[in-house]
Order: structure tokens, then sequence, then C-alpha cells
């Protein structure tokens, strides 16, 4: 049975959202509250996010939103910062290393993803 979600979008248009994608391309299950946040990515503007720690942003969102955007704009630049180096360098890239099996031709390094198409992400 097809999620709600998923009723009025072909299976091609919905792996190009960044909620279709995460799951049906990374095969993240994902709550709710990760698919409203992933799914404000598709129209222009900013975003913000809140909650406590542990919850998933890292892991759930910001990672599968840069993967989305590398995989779906070759040649993008992704350029993630943070006050706090530790969040970068032991959360947020072991968050993307985890997608390494799936993209076997990426090089994912301690604080750089490339992609073969070009695309990059680092983070400061």
């Amino acid at each position: 049975m097809r999620d709600a979600w998923q009723e009025d979008l072909s299976d091609a248009a919905l792996l190009a959202t960044p909620v279709g994608y995460a799951r049906g391309v990374l095969g993240m299950d994902l709550y709710p509250w990760q698919e409203r946040v992933l799914a404000d990515l598709e129209e222009p503007g900013m975003i913000s996010l809140r909650c406590c720690n542990e919850a998933g942003k890292t892991t759930h969102v910001a990672a599968p939103a840069i993967i989305w955007v590398m995989d779906l704009f070759p040649g993008s630049q992704v350029v993630v910062t943070s006050g706090a180096w530790r969040q970068v360098l032991h959360q947020l890239f072991p968050a993307l290393q985890r997608f390494k099996s799936r993209f076997p031709e990426w090089e994912f390094g301690t604080h750089t993803v490339r992609s073969p198409h070009g695309s990059r992400c680092v983070g400061f």
C-alpha cells in the first residue's frame, strides 16, 4: 500500500523530492516532522528547525538533504558550517559517510564529500 504522500506523484517525480529521495533512494524511515522539514526544502526560502538533542536533525534531516542536493544537482557546492567543529567532524560527516555503500564512486572524507559529477560538500 502506498503512503498518502505518494498518491499524486509518479515514482520518478517522487524520488526527485527530498522526502521521496530519503525514503526511496536512501532507504530511510522518517518521522512526520522530519518529512515536513525535508518537504520545505522544495520551496525557496529559509528553514529553521529547533528540537531536542538526539532527535535526528543531523542524521535524518541535514545528511539526507545534503546527499539529495549533491546527487540531483550535478556540480552543486554545499557548504556546511557550525559554531562547533566537533558537530561537523563527529556528527554530520559520519552521518553522511553511512551512505558510502550506496554511492561507492563518491569520495567521503573527514570533512568533505565529492561526487563524480562535480558536486561537493565541505564542512567548516
